[in-house]
């Protein structure tokens, strides 16, 4: 039976290898879905930012270049979702973060643009 228990110690090893994959991934999982969560404060206020930019046109367009910024992140968040390499991972995360950065400065952009041809439209009635 040496045949039988090379086997058993064969599976052992390879279940072992498994479970200390697994967990290695819950973790790197686990990391990556923190840092994630870290960026949804940044999220949160160019969302809003792109939703006060919308309301307050006159015509309540929808812009481009900030929804182009968030759809970039989104794409980056998918693609590090995906990654088992931790260096790659990171690289995907702040491609998150700079995405979503220049989706506010051109919200944010847009927003002043909108507000100074309200400014400028309240003026000219006034004289």
């Amino acid at each position: 039976m040496p045949g039988r228990k090379n086997s058993r110690l064969s599976l052992y090893r390879k279940t072992t290898g498994q479970k200390r994959i697994m967990e290695e991934s819950k973790e790197r999982d686990l990391c990556f879905f923190n840092q994630l969560k870290e960026l949804s404060t940044l999220y949160e206020k160019v969302k809003l930012a792109v939703i006060l930019t919308e309301t307050l046109d006159k015509e309540h367009k929808m812009y481009i270049a900030p929804i182009n910024q968030l759809r970039c992140a989104l794409d980056h968040v998918f693609v590090g979702i995906n990654q088992t390499n931790d260096e790659q991972t990171a690289y995907e995360l702040k491609e998150v973060k700079e995405h979503l950065t220049r989706a506010g400065y051109d919200a944010l952009e847009l927003l002043t643009t909108i507000i100074g041809e309200q400014i400028i439209d309240s003026l000219s009635r006034c004289s």
